[in-house]
Formats: C-alpha cells, sequence, structure tokens
C-alpha cells in the first residue's frame, strides 16, 4: 500500500513544536513531492479544465461539452488562490448553469468578488484585528466588488442571503446611493 498525503501546513515546523507525530510524518516523507500552486502553473490550466469538464459532463449525464476560447482565456487569466479545488468548482458549477453545449465566460463567474489576501491584510482594517472589525470590512470588500449584488455577495461569502442582510444590518452596511 502506498499513501500519497498533502497538506498546506509546514509539517517539520509542526514536528518541531511537537504538534505533528514524528513518526507519522517520517513514515509519510518517504518521497516529498513539492508541487507550487496553480497560479504559478498557467499551462497546467487547460488541460486540469478539460478533464473537469469530461469529468463532470459524464457525471451529470450531459452531452459532452468543451469550453469556448474566450471562457479558457478567463480561466487562464484568473489568480485561482484556492488552487486546483476552485478551478474544479468553476467547471462543474460553469456546467450547471451553461444552457449551451459550449461553456462562455459568462457561465464562468469566478471569485472575482474575493480579493487577494494581500489586499485585504492591508486594507482599512488592519489598526483593528477583532474578528467583527475583520468580518465587516471583509463583508463590505465582497459587496462592493459585487457591485452591491446581494446574492451573489452572499455566494462569494458562502452565507445565506438572510445571513447576508442580517450581517449588514448588524454592522450597519449599506450600498452607496
Amino acid at each position: 500500500m502506498r499513501i500519497i498525503a498533502a497538506s498546506n501546513k509546514d509539517l517539520g515546523r509542526l514536528v518541531q513544536k511537537g504538534q505533528f507525530r514524528r513518526d507519522l510524518y517520517y513514515r509519510l516523507k518517504v518521497i516529498p513531492i513539492f508541487l507550487p500552486p496553480l497560479r504559478k502553473r498557467p499551462a497546467d490550466i487547460k488541460p486540469l479544465a478539460e478533464h473537469f469538464v469530461s469529468h463532470y459532463t459524464d457525471r451529470m449525464g450531459r452531452r459532452q461539452s468543451s469550453l469556448s476560447p474566450e471562457a479558457m482565456k478567463r480561466l487562464e487569466s484568473h489568480s485561482w488562490h484556492g488552487n486546483v479545488r476552485e478551478l474544479e468548482n468553476a467547471i462543474e458549477r460553469a456546467l450547471i448553469f451553461c444552457q449551451g453545449e459550449e461553456i462562455q465566460p459568462a457561465d464562468l463567474p469566478l471569485e472575482a468578488c474575493t480579493p487577494p489576501v494581500e489586499e485585504f491584510v492591508h486594507s482599512e482594517m488592519s489598526s483593528d484585528l477583532s474578528l467583527e472589525a475583520l468580518e465587516r470590512t471583509h463583508i463590505r470588500q465582497i459587496l462592493e466588488r459585487c457591485q452591491w449584488n446581494r446574492s451573489r455577495a452572499a455566494r462569494e461569502l458562502g452565507i445565506g442571503y438572510n445571513t447576508l442582510w442580517r450581517k449588514m444590518k448588524k454592522y450597519g452596511i449599506e450600498p452607496p446611493d
């Protein structure tokens, strides 16, 4: 039996801190493979996207779909902070909403609302690091990026529309006039 494991944590550092079992670490670290994030491997986007299109069209019992050249350009220009899982989710979501047999850019509601980590960390709230301040600022940034489309912002935040509405009321977040 072979085990392939992945982690986004520095397991060596966790072993040193006593937060990960040393014996398990050495059992797993037979042949370490370091794979850069998808945003640093743009040549991998097209074959992965085509694989996911094929996989999900089969799984959904649809006729074989494809990506339009414009949709592929959109995929290749995205930053993929969520890595391969984000790409896979984007393709599955596009196939669910796609009306024809070819995925168009409009079928790919990529996480354009999600700010890069650097932008979020250096935003106006950096002086107040309370959880409420972080949440308030994050919600406002997502709403602004989504042009105050609350349904889209709620999807991007991974919460329900009513939850977003309650949080906006709680934090006094209102759309500009």
